[in-house]
C-alpha cells in the first residue's frame, strides 16, 4: 500500500518488486548474507530494502520496524532515481541499486 501510494502503475509497482524480491524477498528480518533474523543487531544490510548499513533505529526489532523500511526504501529510490523503473534500469546494469 504504501509503496502504491508513491507510484501508481502496474509497471512501477513491477520494478520495485523486481528490486526487493531478490534482495530480501519482502521479508522485514532479512539480512546480510541471506539470514533471516527478526532481533538482528549488526550494521550489514538489513530489513526489506537491504538498507546498507541496518539502520541503528531498525536493529533488533526488524519485523516491527517493517512500515519503516518500506517508507524507507520507497524514499531511498524516488530521491535517489525518482522511480522504481530507473532504479531497476541501474540494478540491472550495476547488479546494485
Amino acid at each position: 500500500m504504501l509503496v502504491l501510494k508513491r507510484w501508481h502503475t502496474i509497471s512501477e509497482w513491477r520494478a520495485a518488486d523486481a528490486i526487493v524480491r531478490p534482495e530480501s524477498g519482502w521479508d522485514p528480518c532479512e539480512h546480510y548474507p541471506s539470514t533471516h533474523d527478526c532481533r538482528y543487531t549488526g550494521s550489514s544490510s538489513c530489513g526489506i530494502p537491504q538498507a546498507n548499513p541496518c539502520p541503528l533505529s531498525w536493529r533488533g526489532r526488524l519485523f516491527q520496524t517493517r512500515w519503516a523500511q518500506v517508507r524507507w526504501f520507497v524514499a531511498y529510490v524516488a530521491n535517489r532515481y525518482g522511480d522504481p523503473l530507473r532504479a531497476l534500469a541501474y540494478r540491472r546494469i550495476h547488479n546494485s541499486y
